[in-house]
C-alpha cells in the first residue's frame, strides 16, 4: 500500500475518532433552591464572569485560539438576555452596573468574587447578583479540517441581603461547524432551559 494510502486512512480514523470521542451532550448541571426563589420578583445584576484570556495554542492535534479577551462579559451578557425571559427576573441595564463601578471608582482587577458582587449588588439595588467564571471561549481546528468552537463556563446567583446561594449552573458545549459567538448564543439557551425546567 503506498504511503500516501497510509496516511489518508490514519486522518480518516482520527477524524471519526474525534468526532465520536466528543464529550457526550450532557445536560447543564443546574440546582436552583425553588423554595426561596419563587413567589418573588427578583432584580439580578450580572457581571462579568471571570475569563482568564487563552491566547492561541495547540492541545494534542487541535489548534485553538481565544475568541477575545471580553469572553466574560459576552456569556455574561447572553445570559443575561436569557434570563430576562423569567418573570421571577428583572435583569438590571449593564450600563448602571458600569456606572455605579465608576462612581464609587471599583477597580476590579483579576476575579470578581461573591463578596465584590454583594457590595455591588448592594449599591446598585439588586436583589440578587449573578457572577461565573468561564473556562473555555474559544475557536479550533485539527489537522483533518474538522473545525468548531468550545464553550464552558459555570455562574452562580447570590441573594445579596443572605448571601444565600439561589441558583448555580455549569455547562461545557463543543461544537463542530459552529462560530463561537454562536456557540455562545445556544448555549446560553441551554442554561436559561434547564433552569427553567428546574423552576417548574
Amino acid at each position: 500500500m503506498k504511503t500516501h494510502n497510509i496516511t489518508a486512512i490514519i486522518i480518516t480514523i482520527f477524524a471519526l475518532c474525534f468526532t465520536s470521542c466528543l464529550p457526550a451532550k450532557l445536560p447543564p448541571s443546574t440546582t436552583v433552591k425553588k423554595e426561596v426563589f419563587k413567589g418573588k420578583k427578583w432584580k439580578l445584576a450580572v457581571v462579568d464572569f471571570n475569563y482568564e484570556f487563552e491566547g492561541e495554542g495547540k492541545e494534542g492535534a487541535n489548534a485553538y485560539v481565544s475568541s477575545g479577551k471580553d469572553g466574560g462579559r459576552v456569556i455574561a451578557n447572553m445570559l443575561a438576555s436569557e434570563l430576562n425571559k423569567m418573570d421571577d427576573l428583572q435583569i438590571l441595564e449593564r450600563s448602571a452596573i458600569d456606572k455605579i463601578m465608576e462612581e464609587q471608582k471599583m477597580q476590579v482587577s483579576g476575579s470578581i468574587d461573591e463578596s465584590t458582587a454583594v457590595e455591588l449588588g448592594k449599591l446598585i439595588g439588586a436583589d440578587a447578583v449573578m457572577l461565573g467564571d468561564v473556562t473555555d471561549y474559544l475557536s479550533w481546528t485539527n489537522v483533518t479540517g474538522l473545525s468548531g468552537s468550545t464553550v464552558s463556563f459555570s455562574a452562580r446567583m447570590i441573594d445579596v441581603k443572605s448571601s444565600q446561594l439561589l441558583m448555580s449552573t455549569s455547562i461545557t458545549r463543543i461544537r463542530t461547524g459552529i462560530l463561537t459567538s454562536q456557540n455562545v448564543q445556544l448555549t446560553a439557551q441551554e442554561v436559561y432551559e434547564s433552569i427553567a425546567k428546574e423552576l417548574q
